[in-house]
């Protein structure tokens, strides 16, 4: 059975296609995600963008940190897409129609966000509007939290790991790419400060989901990893 048959046969039975991708910083999730997306022609949801923008209004000093009611309000207002970038063939982050990749990729924001994401206030806030890309065709949702809180039901679930210091090593290269100044040791102390964060917070914390497909991607391609993902569902809805 062709990928197009599996999307139709479960469209037709009112259950659009739904996968998680969850896992910590730099094991590859977004661009994964993002490349089955566009293979799939299924919708996509970068979820730690959200709390990226959340860090974004208190780095920019927008909000106050303790403000959590006004940047969650700010949030849901806020009109927030992922759109292809054509020129690169991977996709950027629109807010209100401006594209902030570059302003949102910093490790102070990352830090930020890690923290806002233990308020218990702004990840319910923002279960809606993460909820709200799940339409039809179909979506692919990468994050930490996706395949065990915000979309349980998920049709397939896969969480994507490696060692720290590859992580590390791939956040370092892509700061490089985007002009940003960075330091390795830095960068990988920052790292696994976020981990520790995110698997300690009492709130959501990042766990491997029930049922989910555990994918090393420390010496894999993104292509490797994409095909793995493929052929997991393919298998599975018996092609």
């Amino acid at each position: 059975m062709t990928w197009m048959k599996i999307l139709m046969k479960q469209m037709s039975n009112h259950n659009a296609p739904l996968i998680t991708l969850d896992g910590p910083s730099a094991t590859g999730k977004s661009s994964v995600a993002w490349e089955v997306s566009k293979r799939l022609s299924l919708k996509f949801l970068n979820s730690g963008s959200l709390y990226r923008i959340a860090a974004y209004y208190v780095y920019s000093k927008k909000f106050h940190v303790d403000e959590i009611e006004k940047i969650t309000d700010q949030i849901n207002k806020d009109n927030i897409s992922f759109e292809i970038n054509t020129s690169s063939d991977s996709y950027s982050i629109q807010l209100n129609g401006v594209d902030i990749c570059d302003k949102i990729s910093n490790d102070h924001i990352a830090l930020i966000a890690s923290k806002l994401s233990k308020d218990e206030l702004l990840r319910r806030a923002l279960v809606k509007k993460q909820h709200d890309f799940y339409q039809l065709p179909g979506l692919v949702a990468d994050g930490r939290d996706m395949g065990s809180c915000i979309f349980p039901e998920a049709t397939f679930k896969f969480f994507l790991t490696a060692s720290a210091t590859i992580r590390a090593e791939r956040r370092h290269k892509e700061l490089q790419n985007r002009k940003i100044h960075a330091n390795f040791t830095e960068v990988l102390e920052s790292l696994v400060k976020r981990d520790e964060q995110d698997a300690t917070r009492s709130i959501a914390p990042l766990v491997i989901p029930p049922k989910a497909i555990v994918i090393d991607t420390s010496q894999m391609t993104m292509t490797g990893v994409v095909e793995k993902v493929l052929d997991h569902c393919c298998i599975n809805e018996r092609c």
